[in-house]
């Protein structure tokens, strides 16, 4: 594959704007979780795999093997990140730099892992598409977007389950178009991966399944009874081939699962959670298929298909309008600075689930959508609507394409709702490569064919780049705290979630005799930063009235967990002198504050005694 030199330009300066934003702040913050992949779990892998202790590489239920092997690789500089930090905490040696070099090691990996990467998927998507401006436009809004940008720089299997789980989609997809036997084992290969790297990924397979189905309701008309009756067969014994060899890549490189098949294996992959009763009716009827082409090579399946096509002709639209809909409702509903819905009673907090539990199911599929819709760059919103409104009345050559990635995001979500779970960003990192992709196959037929579209593509890209770097700078280096301007600033899809606790330590350390100061902070992000005495244990509150901290350091996810706290009789009763830093929150003259995003409530504050 020859790339035009103007495609690889604009390539390598996506590249270069996405390492340049990467790199910079990256060992300046921490966030939940972090601490125990880093202290723990990806040394607890590695150490097996050196001890040959095979049945001691499974090291968390994410499983997060995939984030162990990738950032795992800090390993090679920092062979005990507990013992380094014991001796080189900020309290200790006085400056952050050995701290920020060690969390750097551990990131860098993925950012790396995630931009090269991408040119694997900008080599799928012109596979499927044929064209290498989609492609290069799917990978700017990619690796541009400061989400995706912002969870590449943070040790958590989210950072890379996106990648892995696009892979998997597009190669299927490009195995069904192509009919080449590479995608198939790139697909087994990916979706083992993305089941390595988070349990989730398990949607995947009976989704492969669905996207089989689209592709034979989309294809009927286009082959010969014959042709359809053996890729039927071909495919379902195949689709079989996917799932086993995505196992055999899963227990390679989590040998465990050799020690415990049921938990390990079985639990982790088509035994998770509810997939037993999905995948159970999809093998039935895969090996009714085969079954049937070797009897009647699947006579009654191509009536059926012949049957219900012109209905899925029409009303597989459905997709569209519905995406649409959600899409506009949502924005609608705050653009204008009120909430018509009333839906900011339920924060976006995933603790705060058991309000959303007893809502409708409209306003749950609204609250689902929330994070997503503001939290992605305006572009990307804009072409996506621009493709769903046309698709509704115009068949575009990709269009199993955007079917199938475009039925993937409803199907996640239902999946979250089926579970009762309020939808957050980070849970939905997942899903917008998606919407990148949709976006890109968007500009491209909003362009008018002629003789101006070679001016007008080139021209297009520049902007696309220029509008992406906006987006970047307005967050920098919070990238993962982005929320996009159609979001009135009063309201939040995202907190902090470890941002700014370096900032705030910043500010205190230079302070007179900090050594000898100390703080509470009651979230992370901050004690690991501050050169004096920190903790964020909230027993020790309890010792005296006021508690004899000089320094109070509050975060709004902090303010949660304590509201949260001081809700239970039996913690209140155990913990009686809590209530005494009530009275910080609810202060308004902080020594010290920032608001992240220019959003009042998503901040950070310091408090003096």
């Amino acid at each position: 594959m020859k790339i035009p030199i103007k495609i690889l330009l604009f390539f390598l300066t996506t590249l270069i704007i996405f390492f340049s934003f990467g790199f910079n702040h990256i060992g300046k913050f921490i966030t939940a979780d972090e601490h125990l992949w880093i202290y723990d779990r990806i040394p607890k892998y590695w150490k097996a795999i050196q001890e040959q202790a095979w049945e001691k590489t499974y090291v968390h239920e994410k499983p997060g093997i995939t984030l162990s092997i990738i950032s795992g690789t800090g390993l090679l500089k920092y062979p005990n990140p507990s013992d380094y930090l014991k001796k080189n905490k900020a309290s200790e040696v006085g400056t952050t730099q050995p701290l920020e070099n060690m969390l750097a090691a551990f990131r860098i990996p993925i950012l790396i892992f995630n931009a090269l990467f991408s040119l694997y998927l900008f080599w799928i998507i012109r596979k499927i598409t044929k064209n290498y401006w989609i492609a290069i436009w799917s990978i700017i809004f990619t690796l541009l977007s400061p989400i995706i940008l912002g969870t590449s720089q943070i040790v958590n299997a989210d950072s890379i389950l996106w990648s892995f789980s696009i892979a998997t989609l597009l190669s299927f997809i490009a195995y069904l178009e192509n009919n080449e036997k590479k995608f198939l084992i790139l697909t087994s290969l990916f979706l083992g991966l993305s089941m390595l790297t988070k349990f989730t990924a398990t949607i995947l397979i009976p989704f492969l399944f669905v996207v089989l189905l689209i592709f034979y309701l989309e294809k009927i008309h286009e082959n010969k009874e014959n042709d359809l009756a053996k890729k039927i067969f071909r495919f379902s014994w195949e689709y079989f081939l996917v799932v086993a060899g995505s196992m055999a890549v899963f227990t390679i490189l989590l040998p465990a699962s050799f020690f415990r098949l049921k938990r390990y294996l079985y639990d982790g992959t088509i035994g998770y959670s509810t997939m037993p009763f999905v995948l159970l009716p999809i093998t039935i009827l895969v090996i009714l298929l085969i079954i049937e082409y070797v009897w009647v090579k699947n006579k009654f399946s191509l009536i059926f298909l012949q049957k219900i096509g012109p209905f899925w002709e029409k009303y597989s639209k459905i997709i569209y309008l519905t995406l649409l809909l959600i899409f506009l409702i949502t924005i609608l509903n705050y653009i204008f600075g009120k909430d018509f819905l009333n839906l900011e009673k339920i924060p976006f907090d995933a603790r705060q689930g058991g309000i959303f539990k007893k809502e409708n199911i409209f306003k749950k599929i609204i609250l689902e959508a929330r994070p997503t819709v503001f939290s992605l760059t305006p572009p990307v919103i804009l072409f996506c609507l621009l493709l769903w409104a046309k698709s509704l009345f115009l068949n575009f050559k990709e269009k199993f394409l955007i079917l199938s990635l475009s039925l993937f995001v409803i199907v996640y979500n239902a999946a979250l709702l089926q579970q009762n779970l309020l939808n957050i960003i980070r849970y939905n990192v997942i899903i917008y490569p998606i919407f990148s992709i949709l976006a890109a196959i968007g500009i491209y037929y909003a362009i008018p064919e002629n003789n101006k579209a070679k001016y007008f593509r080139p021209a297009t890209t520049i902007l696309l780049i220029i509008l992406s770097l906006i987006s970047l700078r307005s967050i920098k280096p919070f990238y993962f705290n982005y929320t996009n301007f159609m979001l009135p600033k009063k309201y939040l899809v995202t907190d902090s979630w470890g941002y700014g606790g370096y900032e705030a330590a910043q500010y205190l350390n230079p302070l007179p005799d900090v050594e000898n100061k100390s703080a509470w902070s009651d979230y992370y992000g901050f004690c690991d930063f501050f050169r004096g005495k920190c903790t964020s244990d909230y027993s020790v509150l309890q010792n005296e009235i006021p508690p004899s901290f000089d320094y109070f350091v509050f975060t709004r996810r902090g303010e949660i967990i304590y509201n949260q706290k001081m809700s239970k009789k039996s913690y209140v009763k155990k913990h009686k002198n809590m209530p005494q830093i009530k009275t910080y929150y609810e202060k308004t003259s902080p020594k010290w504050e920032m608001k992240i995003g220019e959003r009042p409530e998503n901040y950070i504050k310091i408090f003096a005694k």
